[in-house]
């Protein structure tokens, strides 16, 4: 499929059918960056027309954000990867392990690790959708965000965002370890087991 200009429900449906396989690309980037089993598992996509975008308000949010465009420039958008504060420990915390108490660890590096995992997650996704749609998809340097909650970022897209035409696309994600190394880090003892509610993100996709 390469035509974008699809109602809600069209793409919609389209996101919810990918899903399961960018969340398997999703795993395997995570499974390569920390060294252990990763899983990432896809929740149910929601998209809205602009003027009808209805979202429950949540605590702070940290993430990433990038804008994308076609080779034609006929598709232009932005997309984020973003997660509640919680979660935002949880997966810097995720991300930290692999250096299992070798360096000490400061808050640049914390800031470091965070950025480096969201934006695997948040170009994983885009590089999805690009091979969903048959098309090639342009991007900038992803960008650390910072939301007081989702109703800023709403507020951010749509200030940054005007075209009135485009759809507005929220789908929602769970990450969690399943208690087993790859092969490379057998030499120290692994964390425990995450479990998939531990971390929690939303891709937040508008063209």
């Amino acid at each position: 499929m390469n035509d974008l200009d699809m109602n809600s429900k069209n793409r919609t449906e389209l996101f919810n059918k990918i899903g399961p396989d960018i969340a398997q690309k999703m795993s395997i980037a995570l499974q390569n960056l920390t060294g252990k089993d990763m899983k990432v598992e896809f929740k149910s996509v929601q998209t809205f027309e602009q003027n009808k975008v209805s979202i429950e308000v949540e605590e702070k949010i940290f993430g990433s954000y990038v804008h994308f465009k076609s080779s034609d420039s006929a598709i232009q958008g932005i997309s984020l990867a973003i997660f509640p504060i919680s979660s935002t420990k949880n997966l810097t915390e995720l991300l930290l392990s692999r250096f299992d108490g070798k360096v000490d660890i400061d808050a640049r590096m914390k800031l470091s690790a965070f950025k480096e995992g969201v934006n695997i997650l948040l170009m994983t996704y885009i590089t999805g959708l690009a091979n969903a749609f048959k098309i090639k998809l342009r991007n900038d340097v992803p960008k650390l965000a910072h939301f007081h909650n989702m109703e800023f970022v709403k507020s951010d897209l749509l200030q940054n965002y005007s075209d009135s035409d485009s759809l507005i696309s929220f789908g929602q994600f769970s990450i969690g370890t399943c208690g087993a190394d790859n092969g490379r880090w057998r030499a120290r003892k692994l964390a425990s087991p995450s479990p998939l509610n531990s971390i929690k993100g939303r891709f937040v996709i508008i063209f």
